[in-house]
């Protein structure tokens, strides 16, 4: 394990904010949430190096699974309904539906469906990820995937369009490094999109932090409100174009927040059910997506940023 400061500002802060155990996976142990004192980053201190961390990664984690990579690969049908329900109250595929198509790239593209769908809407699609596991599947779907680390890629000066990172800048260590990689390989007039838990939404308040689905501890390392993402992409030389809210209230928080010897029974298998987990999603996505055009405090948050000035 390793104490580091923010990411954002550099600076330590020692006192801790909320200590949470791993309420999807169940792995031993207790980790301490800080909330930076001088800019409000929430990160964990101490956490896994990178050497330590594949320990924290069980061979069923869901991002790394061929057959249960979203709702869509899930459940074709529901996976429809919830693509019109964005459509309808947003106007727009929040991600690239206002992009020409051209060379995309996916940070921690797991088994590569959503870069397969892009390569079927016409896209040349690459991704980027540190599963052996995830990354079988994906060449197997006929994706270019580098195993590793973005920096150990060696991708070409402005060779993409478009940098899709998922909801996986939260899982890296240095975020700042990975930053300036994508600044350096993305075109001039090219976007990068960043999408990720909002933990001022409205599911983290309701749930609070302990209890959330989107804490994903001690994997997930950083945790951001719309005003600590932006800022951190201002460090890194990147100007926020637009922001999205959108999302939905799930049924695995309500799992979540059981103590974990409850987690065996009846109603806990109820609750984390993939069925009631999606059926949930989209009973509730309507409601979060005029809250979150009203309050901006959605569950999840979208990003399209563009280089902008490097902060030196």
């Amino acid at each position: 394990m390793e104490d580091v400061a923010c990411a954002i500002c550099g600076k330590k802060s020692e006192k801790p904010w909320v200590i949470v155990k791993d309420g999807t996976y169940g792995i031993p142990g207790e980790f301490t949430l800080i909330k930076c004192s001088f800019c409000g980053l929430v990160y964990l201190s101490p956490r896994p190096t990178q050497k330590e961390m594949e320990a924290y990664y069980p061979k069923d984690y869901i991002p790394h699974i061929r057959s249960v990579s979203g709702i869509e690969g899930m459940f074709p049908v529901a996976g429809k309904i919830f693509y019109l329900g964005k459509r309808f109250f947003l106007g727009y595929d929040p991600l690239l539906g206002f992009l020409k198509k051209g060379t995309a790239l996916e940070i921690g593209c797991g088994s590569g469906l959503y870069l397969k769908s892009l390569m079927q809407k016409g896209w040349e699609a690459y991704g980027v990820d540190v599963s052996p596991l995830a990354v079988q599947y994906a060449k197997q779907l006929g994706i270019r995937v580098h195993l590793g680390e973005l920096t150990e890629a060696q991708f070409k000066d402005g060779f993409f369009g478009v940098v899709l990172c998922m909801g996986a800048l939260g899982h890296i260590h240095n975020p700042s490094a990975l930053l300036r990689e994508v600044r350096r390989i993305i075109r001039g007039d090219g976007y990068l999109i960043v999408t990720l838990p909002n933990i001022a939404g409205i599911e983290a308040r309701i749930f609070k932090e302990a209890y959330w689905n989107g804490k994903d501890i001690p994997r997930q390392l950083y945790f951001f409100t719309p005003e600590t993402l932006e800022n951190l992409l201002r460090k890194n030389g990147f100007y926020v174009k637009r922001k999205f809210f959108f999302g939905f209230i799930s049924s695995r928080s309500l799992y979540i927040a059981l103590p974990y010897h409850m987690k065996k029974t009846w109603y806990a298998h109820v609750l984390n059910n993939h069925l009631i987990y999606y059926l949930t999603a989209v009973l509730t996505y309507p409601l979060m997506v005029l809250a979150s055009k009203i309050f901006h405090k959605g569950p999840l948050m979208a990003i399209h940023a563009v280089i902008g000035p490097l902060d030196e």
